[in-house]
């Protein structure tokens, strides 16, 4: 995972969960990560990996990025389209690729197995979908911080024009096959918004705590 001692946190962000974004502002306002870049890869300010760093107590703050099932799938098979991933690239909808993946896979894939697999622990979860509201409310981040995210920061997943499947079908598949998702981080199956970072997704049933209830005061 990342982390910073500045501010007493440790982030973790899975795949296509708005953290290119999330990891350029704690560079800014957090020292994140302070081993990173290194000499064999200079451009790299965060990993998403997601064991807890040994340079880090067990009491530090754990913050997690997550995004709507839907919309987070349809971005990964959207990357797989025009860079590497496991995904087959002559697959052209992300509905028939979702069907060619078995359900181990996609438990692999969980945002939520994730993210509790080695720190069961969450106290602060940022939406991709709202993630600058978000980080303006922790704990160490002054209230009055004027910050806005670049085009090339939000990067929207673009769809190949042409692109067709069947909306209903792939909300029902997505559903099953990431159930705990849904069931843990605060979305619903039928969330419509006008394009893919529009979502207001409800607090999270697990932990969502306002920062008055957190342990660092802002300042």
């Amino acid at each position: 995972m990342n982390y910073s001692h500045k501010h007493k946190f440790v982030w973790h962000a899975p795949f296509k969960v708005a953290s290119r974004a999330t990891a350029d502002f704690f560079t800014e306002y957090s020292d994140l990560n302070p081993h990173l870049p290194t000499p064999n890869n200079p451009r790299m300010i965060f990993t998403h990996e997601n064991m807890w760093p040994e340079e880090c107590p067990r009491d530090y703050l754990h913050i997690v990025n997550v995004r709507h099932p839907y919309y987070r799938w349809i971005s990964y098979w959207k990357h797989g389209l025009v860079d590497n991933n496991e995904l087959d690239k002559s697959i052209k909808d992300p509905l028939t690729a979702l069907k060619s993946v078995s359900d181990e896979r996609c438990n692999a894939w969980s945002e939520w197995r994730i993210l509790t697999q080695f720190e069961e622990r969450i106290d602060y979860i940022i939406h991709a979908e709202t993630v600058l509201e978000d980080l303006r409310k922790l704990p160490f981040i002054p209230d009055n911080l004027e910050y806005e995210f670049t085009n090339r920061q939000k990067r929207p997943t673009q769809i190949p024009l042409g692109t067709e499947w069947d909306e209903e079908e792939l909300r029902e598949l997505v559903y099953d096959r990431f159930r705990q998702d849904y069931d843990n981080l605060g979305y619903g199956k039928w969330d419509n918004y006008d394009h893919l970072w529009d979502c207001k997704p409800k607090p999270s049933s697990y932990i969502t705590p306002e920062p008055k209830q957190l342990a660092f005061p802002k300042k």
